[in-house]
C-alpha cells in the first residue's frame, strides 16, 4: 500500500513537468545564427546544416533556385512541409 501511494504521489509531482516537456514547442537552432540564411545565395554546406535538410535537400534547393517564397521549398525542392516549417525562422529569400 505504501509503495502504491508513493508511486501515485510521485507520478502526480512529475506529470506537470512531463506535460510541459511534451507540449512546449522547440525552435530549431543552427549554432550562432544571428541573421536568417538566404536560401537563394547560401552554399551547399550551410543549407545542408539546416535541421532536416541534409545534403540531398541542399542540392535540391540549389538546383531549383531562385525561390520567391519559403513555401516554394515544398513545391520546387520537394522538402517536406514539416522541414520547411521547422527551418522557417532560420531562412529568408531576400
Amino acid at each position: 500500500m505504501r509503495i502504491t501511494a508513493f508511486a501515485v504521489a510521485l507520478s502526480l509531482l512529475a506529470a506537470p513537468a512531463l506535460a510541459q516537456t511534451l507540449t512546449a514547442p522547440s525552435l530549431p537552432t543552427l549554432g550562432n545564427v544571428t541573421q536568417p540564411i538566404n536560401i537563394n545565395t547560401a552554399d551547399s554546406k550551410t543549407l545542408g546544416s539546416l535541421p532536416g535538410v541534409g545534403q540531398q535537400g541542399a542540392d535540391a534547393i540549389i538546383k531549383n533556385r531562385p525561390f520567391s517564397t519559403i513555401d516554394e521549398l515544398t513545391t520546387k525542392a520537394n522538402l517536406p512541409k514539416s522541414v520547411v516549417d521547422g527551418i522557417r525562422p532560420l531562412v529568408t529569400v531576400q
